[in-house]
Parts: C-alpha cells; sequence; structure tokens
C-alpha cells in the first residue's frame, strides 16, 4: 500500500510527541512493506529519504513557520497567520501535486498547522481516503492549547 503521512514538522525537526510517533509509524510502515512518502513544512523545497522513508520538505506558504510563533511576532502579524491558515490555498495546491505525483492509497494528516485543513479536499478531489490523527487541539483552538 501507498501511504503519505502529513505533519507540520518531521525528523530531525521534531519538538514534540507528534513529530516522534509519525516518524516511529512511517519506518514501522516502511518495515512492514508499504511504501511511505511524508510531508512536512520547511524553509525551502527539498526531498529526502529518512529510514527507508520519502521526506517531501515543502515551503511554508504563510508568513513563518509554525514553529516560529514566538512573542517575538507582534498580534497583527499573528491574526494575519491564523486566518491564512483557516484556509490555505496555496498549501492545498502544493499538496495536491505531491498527492497527484506520488498516487498514495491513503493520506493520513497529523498536525495541520501551516497547511490548513484545505489538505483534505485537495486529497478528496484525487479520490485519495483520508485518515486523521487528533494530536492537538488545532481543529478547535488557534493557539491549539484551549488557553
Amino acid at each position: 500500500m501507498k501511504i503519505a503521512l502529513l505533519n507540520s514538522c518531521y525528523y530531525p525537526d521534531e519538538p514534540g510527541g507528534a513529530e516522534r510517533s509519525v516518524r516511529i509509524l512511517a519506518e514501522s510502515l516502511v518495515g512492514a512493506g508499504h511504501t511511505v512518502s511524508v510531508i512536512c513544512l520547511g524553509k525551502a523545497r527539498e526531498t529526502t529519504e529518512v529510514g527507508g522513508v520519502r521526506v517531501e520538505r515543502i515551503p511554508i506558504r504563510n508568513g513563518y513557520l509554525p514553529s516560529e510563533h514566538g512573542g517575538d511576532r507582534g498580534a497583527i502579524q499573528r491574526v494575519v497567520w491564523h486566518v491564512r491558515d483557516t484556509h490555505n490555498s496555496a498549501a492545498a495546491h502544493d499538496i495536491a501535486v505531491l498527492l497527484h505525483q506520488f498516487r498514495p492509497d491513503v493520506l493520513h494528516t497529523n498536525n495541520l498547522s501551516g497547511f490548513s485543513v484545505s489538505v483534505w479536499k485537495a486529497a478528496r478531489d484525487l479520490g485519495i481516503r483520508i485518515m486523521h490523527t487528533t494530536r492537538d487541539f488545532y481543529l478547535l483552538c488557534p493557539r491549539s492549547t484551549m488557553m
């Protein structure tokens, strides 16, 4: 089976447990004989292979990477980022191109921050089954913390 995993970050950029568990899942799926591609954000377009997993890094189509949300950003810049992240059609286009090239049987989304839920429509339009694992409160709260 061909499986695409989507997560905001991927090894070696592992700021939390979601990223580590996505890597463990991807490598385990490869070990079980599946073809796996991980799509994540990066500063530039890059294709690498890590642990038998094809890793597609695409540039952020927003003002800055989600991991750069620190206090050095002004309130207006953060609001603009979140509004754009509500439906990021540019990111959806980038994902659609990668999905069309890879042609996975399923897209397993995880952390969507930086991509937006628009990737689900891109996959659906290509007839790709979608599975989502909720790893934070992103879909309910702009800060993903419920605070």
